[in-house]
């Protein structure tokens, strides 16, 4: 019996430390899987190459075209078999301009790649996190789902998505840095709350940990207790943890979650925004239909983090 204890709180341990490596691994990610549409090359460049050397992350370069579905046009290329940079596709060239500035990068070989495949190949490629640009303006508006939001509910790793148009000037070489990560109060915040800390540590930042109760949520009423009461719910071991980590703040409010965190951005220009969304829909909740319309009017990085029914337990 006492083997039996021994070996299952050997078990434990290994456990918690596979979860540290892997929210360690995250947040300063060996790894960067980078996806382009061809058409995003100078955001999302700049951004891959800011993660990219926070950590001196090796990138991984997929080129994918929508037509028809999500095509993946890479070649592999090596040092002088690259073609002359006028003809070179957009992963190319990105390629070349992060290896000149000495960010270890190499494009993927895959054919025939579809949205639903790169989870995949992130796997494939023991990625620690995707970069991905946000919806282009025509779909701002339209229900069809861009290759960010096609590819993030199948990811068990951090997606960071990177609008289109969003300043090359970096906002995080500021004196002051700030990270708000967005929590719903149903969905599992362990993971969320653990991530965040370890990754505004990385960036010298501060996290706010934010949680808006929609108006007309009967179930909330506006009272001082309100910030104890969503306090109560998050796992106190790991906030006590996180608060050693780096500066923290909570904070509760009401109205529509989108204005409100645009409002908050337009106060303090954060420079991440982190959702950790309620995987079942809802309406008094920030879930992934929320998410969504966040991501495409966020005028900073997104980084979601998807809850799976597998790491529920």
């Amino acid at each position: 019996m006492a083997t039996l204890v021994s070996e299952r709180r050997s078990e434990s341990a290994c456990a918690a430390r596979f979860d540290s490596e892997m929210l360690r691994d995250w947040s300063c990610p060996n790894v960067i899987l980078v996806v382009t549409d061809g058409i995003d090359e100078e955001s999302l460049e700049f951004h891959a190459l800011l993660q990219a050397r926070q950590s001196q992350a090796k990138v991984l370069l997929v080129e994918v075209t929508e037509e028809s579905g999500l095509v993946a046009r890479t070649r592999h290329v090596r040092g002088s078999e690259f073609k002359a940079y006028a003809t070179l596709k957009c992963a190319e060239r990105m390629c070349l301009h992060l290896r000149s500035s000495g960010i270890a990068c190499d494009p993927v070989i895959v054919r025939d790649l579809r949205a639903h495949e790169i989870p995949a190949i992130a796997r494939s490629c023991s990625a620690d996190r995707v970069l991905v640009s946000a919806p282009a303006p025509a779909l701002s508006d339209s229900n069809v789902l861009s290759t960010a939001e096609q590819i993030m509910d199948g990811l068990e790793i951090p997606v960071c998505i990177v609008g289109r148009d969003m300043s090359t000037v970096s906002r995080y070489q500021r004196p002051s840095r700030r990270i708000t990560l967005m929590l719903s109060s149903k969905a599992r915040n362990d993971i969320p709350i653990g991530f965040s800390s370890r990754f505004a540590e990385e960036l010298h930042s501060q996290l706010t940990i934010m949680h808006i109760i929609p108006e007309g949520n009967r179930r909330w009423r506006r009272s001082k207790d309100e910030l104890p009461n969503f306090m109560s719910r998050l796992p106190s071991d790991i906030l006590e943890e996180a608060r050693h980590i780096c500066p923290i703040d909570i904070s509760v409010k009401h109205g529509d979650p989108i204005a409100e965190v645009l409002d908050y951005d337009i106060k303090f220009k954060q420079d991440f925004l982190i959702l950790a969304p309620n995987p079942t829909p809802s309406l008094q909740d920030l879930d992934m239909r929320v998410a969504r319309q966040m991501i495409r009017q966020a005028r900073c990085p997104v980084i979601v983090l998807t809850e799976h029914s597998d790491s529920e337990n």
